[in-house]
């Protein structure tokens, strides 16, 4: 009863105003303090929303970065393709003008690193797509090797630069087209060996396979000469080669695939 009549009596007062002074009083002290509060409280709220902001704008972020990169996937896909039909479309317009008829698959070039002679190439392409061992590897019209051995998947390839190749060429730039052996040199040359001194062969000049060591189809161009060794003391000449393609710089080649 006594709280219950304090309330009553503080209520009557304020109703007849006799508080007004003390309310205004306590209204002009807390005012600032509940102004503080608010402003508080609102930079609570957008404190809170900037970091849910930076988690909305992470994924953002990320989701444009897969995309970025989605794209460019897409893209290099694209180029390798059209890099890989225009090369094919090279290779068979080559083929046509030189009534070479024959079926291609085209390979890229995985490199061997345990070959320390860089002799060899290991190739993307095996027995899977038709390739056989004794197929001929070339690049437009340069004759790049022939196929050693080949797994369901691979192709491994002797290079013409292997000291282990040894083939039959001819002068392409000479009338009378000299004949001779070419031999690799440790896989960066190779040496054109057994020319009769009566036979010409210069510096500049074309060498191709002749096709008659039953290895290489005749006709491949195997390099230019840039030197000759021509000694009266000896009964033959020889000339040194370098291949028109750096073999070192081959991302893709061309398997010339022996019917059965």
């Amino acid at each position: 009863m006594k709280y219950l009549a304090t309330s009553l009596i503080i209520l009557l007062l304020g109703v007849i105003g006799v508080l007004n002074p003390v309310r205004d009083f306590v209204l002009a002290i807390s005012a600032p303090v509940q102004f503080g509060l608010y402003q508080s409280a609102v930079s609570i709220k957008e404190f809170a929303g900037f970091f849910a902001g930076i988690g909305d704008v992470r994924n953002e972020n990320l989701k444009m970065r897969e995309e970025i990169i989605s794209l460019k996937t897409q893209l290099f896909e694209q180029e390798t393709i059209k890099k890989e039909n225009d090369m094919l479309r090279e290779q068979l317009e080559l083929a046509d003008q030189n009534r070479l008829d024959y079926k291609y698959v085209q390979a890229h070039v995985m490199g061997n690193p345990k070959d320390l002679t860089s002799g060899t190439i290991i190739l993307d392409k095996g027995s899977r797509h038709g390739i056989r061992i004794g197929d001929n590897v070339i690049r437009g019209l340069n004759l790049i090797g022939i196929v050693r051995s080949v797994s369901f998947n691979r192709a491994y390839v002797e290079v013409i630069t292997s000291p282990n190749m040894s083939f039959t060429v001819y002068n392409l730039s000479a009338a009378e087209g000299t004949e001779a052996l070419a031999v690799g040199k440790y896989g960066s040359s190779i040496s054109m060996e057994r020319i009769l001194p009566t036979e010409h062969v210069g510096v500049g000049d074309m060498i191709a396979t002749s096709g008659k060591d039953g290895l290489f189809l005749p006709e491949l161009f195997v390099g230019r000469v840039t030197s000759v060794q021509d000694d009266p003391a000896q009964p033959l000449k020889t000339a040194s080669l370098s291949t028109l393609l750096d073999f070192s710089k081959l991302d893709s080649v061309f398997v010339i695939v022996s019917e059965e």
